[in-house]
Order: C-alpha cells, then sequence, then structure tokens
C-alpha cells in the first residue's frame, strides 16, 4: 500500500500566499531537485498555512519558500553529497538569492513552528521512507522493534493506528533486474566496517564501524553502494572534533554511505530505541557548531541541553546571562520593532533581567528618559561593540533566532 498523502487543503484567505510560496520552491524542485521534493514542500506550505495565525503572511515569500526547501531538505539528507539529489546549503538558499545564514536561521523557525526532527518520518520523501528506520519503530511488549519484521495482522493494526506510514510488501523481495548484484545482506541487518577503511569525507580511519543498512543501491553501472546508519556504540565512539567538523559543513554524522564491499555482515550490538536515544544525547552536544564561532560560545552554554527543549535552553541562558552580565550597560533597540516610545536605534540604559516568557524569551528591564520599560534581549544590541558583554548579548541574540 503507497504512503498517505498529506492534505494540500489551503484557507482560501491563504491561496495567493500558498500559491505566491510553492511557484518559487516548484521552480527550483523542477531545475535542482524532482517532484518527490516538489510535492512535500507544497505539503508543508500548505500545513503552514493552515496555522492559526499563518506565519507565513509575515516575511517575504522567497524566505518562506527557501526556508521550507531547506528543511525538507535536511530531513531527506539533501545536503550529504553521498545522496541524489544533492544540494549544498549554501547552493539551495543562493538560488532563492539568500546567504546560508538567513535561509539557515527561516529555516530553524519551521522546524520549530512544526516540530520537525531528525529523520522525521511526517516529512520524508516517499522513495526513503523505506531507508528511514524512525519511520518503522513500534512498540510491542515492551520491545521496540522494525515493524517491518513483524507478522502481517500486526503490520495492519501498526498502520491502522498511523503507527507506520504504510504497509510494507509481504512475501520475497522481488528477483533483481538484469545487471544487478545480490548481497549477502540486506536493509535492516547489521554491517561492520572492514579494516582500513576511510571516511570518503574526511579520510577517518573507520575500521570497526557498525550500523544498520538503511538503504541498498545495486543498480550497474556504479558498484553496490549501501547507506549505514551507525549504531549507539559507534556513534558514542565518533570524536567531537569530527562531529563539530560534520556540523560546520551541513553534514550527516549519523549516516554514512559506504561501497558495499567495504563493509560485511555482524551482529546487532544495541536496538534502534538505542540509537534514537544516542542521537539525541549527541545533539545536545554539537546542536549549535554549524554557527561557527559563535556556536562554538553557544555550544558551552547549551551543552548538554536538548536542543528542541526551549523552556530548558532559555532556563541555561538565564543563568549564564545572571553570571556574565554586569548591569547597567548602555545598548540601543536593534530590531525594527514598535515598542511604544522606544524605536530601532534609540539610546537605551539596560538595568536588569526581568524573567522568561512565551515568544519573547528573556525579557530585560531598560531605562528611556527616567522611564523604565521590559523589551526582550533578542532586540537589544550592545552599544560599545568592544564591551564583553557585546558579544555574550549577541550570542544570546543568535541563538534565539535560531532556535
Amino acid at each position: 500500500m503507497p504512503p498517505k498523502t498529506k492534505s494540500l487543503s489551503v484557507p482560501e484567505t491563504m491561496r495567493p500566499r500558498y500559491e505566491e510560496i510553492t511557484v518559487l520552491t516548484d521552480a527550483l524542485c523542477r531545475e535542482k531537485l524532482n517532484d518527490e521534493y516538489a510535492q512535500v514542500c507544497q505539503e508543508m506550505t500548505a500545513t503552514l498555512a493552515r496555522k492559526r495565525p499563518s506565519p507565513l503572511m509575515g516575511g517575504h515569500a522567497k524566505s518562506w519558500a527557501c526556508a521550507i526547501a531547506y528543511t525538507v531538505g535536511s530531513v531527506n539528507f539533501l545536503f550529504d553529497k553521498s545522496q541524489t539529489p544533492h544540494l549544498r546549503a549554501d547552493e539551495l538558499c543562493a538560488w532563492f538569492g539568500l546567504s546560508k545564514s538567513t535561509g539557515g536561521n527561516k529555516s530553524s523557525q519551521v522546524k520549530q513552528i512544526l516540530k520537525v526532527g531528525l529523520m522525521d518520518s511526517q516529512w520524508t520523501l516517499p522513495s526513503r521512507m523505506d531507508s528511514n528506520p524512525l519511520a518503522w519503530m513500534v512498540s510491542v511488549n515492551g520491545l521496540i522493534v522494525d515493524a517491518r519484521r513483524l507478522p502481517r495482522s500486526l503490520q495492519e493494526e501498526a498502520y491502522r493506528k498511523g503507527l507506520i506510514p504504510y504497509l510494507p510488501g509481504q512475501g520475497e523481495s522481488s528477483p533483481p533486474r538484469q545487471g544487478e548484484t545480490t548481497l549477502p545482506f540486506q536493509v535492516g541487518d547489521s554491517v561492520v566496517v572492514k579494516r582500513g577503511v576511510q571516511d570518503p569525507d574526511f579520510g577517518d580511519d573507520m575500521s570497526g564501524w557498525q550500523g544498520r543498512v538503511t538503504e541498498i543501491d545495486t543498480r550497474p553501472p556504479d558498484p553496490p553502494l549501501v547507506t549505514i546508519l551507525w549504531d549507539s556504540v559507534t556513534l558514542r565512539n565518533i570524536s567531537r572534533a569530527t562531529l563539530a567538523r560534520a556540523e560546520k559543513e551541513g553534514m550527516d554524522w549519523s549516516t554514512m554511505g559506504l561501497y558495499a564491499s567495504e563493509v560485511e555482515l555482524a551482529a546487532s550490538r544495541d536496538s534502534l530505541a538505542d540509537v534514537e536515544a544516542t542521537l539525541i544525547e549527541i545533539a545536545s552536544h554539537v546542536a549549535w557548531m554549524h554557527l561557527d564561532e559563535e556556536g562554538e560560545r553557544i555550544q558551552q552554554v547549551l551543552d548538554g541541553v536538548d536542543p528542541d527543549d526551549e523552556d530548558a535552553c532559555l532556563e541555561a541562558w538565564f543563568k549564564h546571562l545572571e553570571k556574565t552580565l554586569s548591569f547597567p550597560f548602555e545598548a540601543k533597540l536593534a530590531e525594527y520593532k514598535f515598542y511604544g516610545p522606544i524605536r530601532p536605534g534609540d539610546s537605551i540604559g539596560v538595568i536588569a533581567l526581568n524573567g522568561i516568557f512565551e515568544d519573547y524569551g528573556i525579557l530585560v528591564d531598560v531605562k528611556k528618559d527616567r522611564q523604565t520599560y521590559q523589551l526582550p534581549l533578542a532586540d537589544v544590541e550592545v552599544k560599545d561593540k568592544h564591551d564583553p558583554q557585546y558579544q555574550t548579548v549577541k550570542d544570546y541574540t543568535v541563538w534565539f533566532a535560531n532556535r
């Protein structure tokens, strides 16, 4: 049974905005990607259009189009050069006339609004669904298993409850097409990297790395290729430097594409639940590394904090700012927003941290013309760029824009 098609219904009032954005994403996909990407981008745009109020009403259409394509691409490893199609993050953003930082920031907003997670099955391309192990994980008597290995009756029940994307095929796998190669392992099997094999991206020795096969490509003329989701043991042994380097280059560190001849069948060392828990834990230590130098400092503040837990991140920032900021200090309103008598560029005195508030993040008490006001710290910039506090506040602002 094919995957369920997501709704493309859009409120009448949002129809012009939806079409304005999808014209752009469709054009990108025709030129650089494929029809599947176009379809999922349309579905994500429709979902955002149905929000009340819809976030699509603010900002430029090209910014939203870039962010939606960027988000769908990141879920489907578009930026990994071993994948087909492949497009670098900076190339995608440049197609829309935007910088990589702008596209990445807007994508973070989309991920937050839609709660898009790593390898999110809701936004996985149909052709990649079979190779997304997280889409098939179900709990049976407390044990996390791959639904594709369950009896048909349990698969049908899991599908009825919406736990799996569609009913997998039944019976023997179809014979290989002429010229294709058969292998001693299949999707879902554990494999280990043979001695002497090097990381094709960074040149590191990968001998003994182990994981599960998520995709196999045996079509000629290329040698057979396999995509591997590393197991929890391997993930924990990847150096922090390698993880940081992958984050900064927009590459996926949880999977790897290798020639089938470079791996061999092995006994499984963990469960998919162990892998998922490890991915979340590692993400808490490297999630902000892609922001270069600012990312390094942000990671120090939020190290070990779940990047998807905004409340926990704000608490960590508040404690950090309590220790590092000295009040009062001179600042200005940096963001183009209307705050009563305070206008962009106005000088203000920041006198204290006020608290944490939903939607606004950390608020600060400020003074202007002997009156006290509350402003989001993310909209404030320290006037003296040589003041050590300038970088501290800027780091928080960068995090808040990318959260």
